[in-house]
């Protein structure tokens, strides 16, 4: 079940990375104290080699804009832009105004992980 639900979340386009994957399992062992042999309740570097072999699971090294993306899409970060964004509207006077209001697109930006060598 774990499996198929990791493969329609990465069709989804919200694949979890190793350490996602290792997290979700452990909580659910220590949550439900199942007796397993890993340390401290969560599986090792074998067990998710071993697991995402088995069921021929995608995982990725997630790269941050991807990262971003996946932790930018929360509701609840989403209704509190909507609500910050009505906020900042109401308060410059532009409700009635929408010819004001311009949208800035980043996607053109870009964006690394590393220092500027």
């Amino acid at each position: 079940m774990l499996a198929e639900n990791l493969h329609v979340m990465e069709k989804l386009g919200f694949g979890l990375t190793r350490e996602e994957v290792i997290k979700l399992v452990g909580q659910y062992v220590v949550d439900n104290n199942i007796k397993t042999p890993f340390k401290d309740g969560f599986p090792g570097e074998d067990w998710f080699i071993a697991f995402k072999n088995i069921h021929g699971l995608p995982i990725k090294k997630r790269l941050a804009a991807e990262h971003a993306r996946k932790i930018a899409c929360r509701p609840v970060v989403i209704y509190n832009y909507f609500d910050l964004l009505e906020k900042t509207i109401n308060k410059l006077g532009l409700s009635d105004k929408p010819s004001h209001v311009w949208n800035c697109d980043e996607t053109a930006s870009a964006k690394t992980d590393k220092k500027d060598e």
